[in-house]
């Protein structure tokens, strides 16, 4: 809003809270044409709409000046937004390092950092909800450690049942560095520590 005031005052159009429909979709029209970021309209309108509701626009018709037109201009601009891609691969490199950390570092908060972020990567586990994991088991049989997770705080835990279930996570507790074998419950018995 703050945005669309200074460019009222500099076309010396009033106050932002009075206007009609033809100065917000000239104000549509500067936005595009000044190469504003593909998503300023459409805040604008959620920002206008916003003001509406907490202010009670009284010399202003929401639902008129928000005209088809103007919904539109912003809906095209936005629809110039840049499309989300995935993130690059994390370099197999930096995984070693995290394994180093983990399992020879001498301060033991990098050995639990390294180990949390070790079972969120082969876990595949968002870092949001491994930090609401309830449980956490280890398994091993010869040079095999298996970890186990649970948490009921996920992102698809909407509904009250599926907040009291638990999703379960698993990952492998030896990694890149075979040198290590066994030695990979470091990873596991700091990964505990989360």
């Amino acid at each position: 809003m703050w945005r669309f005031a200074c460019w009222l005052e500099s076309q010396q159009l009033g106050t932002c809270f009075n206007q009609t429909e033809q100065v917000l979709y000239a104000y549509m029209n500067h936005l595009r044409d000044t190469g504003s970021a593909p998503t300023s309209a459409s805040h604008f309108v959620e920002s206008l709409r916003f003001c509406n509701q907490i202010f009670k626009f009284q010399k202003m018709d929401i639902g008129h000046v928000l005209s088809t037109r103007v919904t539109g201009a912003s809906h095209s601009m936005f629809l110039k937004k840049r499309k989300l891609t995935q993130a690059p691969a994390f370099p197999v490199r930096a995984v070693q390092v995290f394994e180093q950390i983990c399992i020879s570092a001498s301060e033991p908060h990098k050995r639990v950092i390294a180990g949390a972020l070790m079972f969120s990567i082969f876990a595949c586990v968002r870092w949001f909800d491994a930090m609401r994991i309830e449980e956490l088991f280890q398994d091993s049989y010869d040079t095999i450690v298996v970890l186990e997770a649970a948490t009921a705080l996920h992102k698809t835990s909407m509904s009250k049942e599926s907040k009291t279930r638990l999703l379960p996570y698993t990952a492998l507790g030896t990694f890149l560095e075979e040198e290590f074998g066994p030695g990979a419950t470091e990873f596991s018995s700091h990964s505990c520590k989360m």
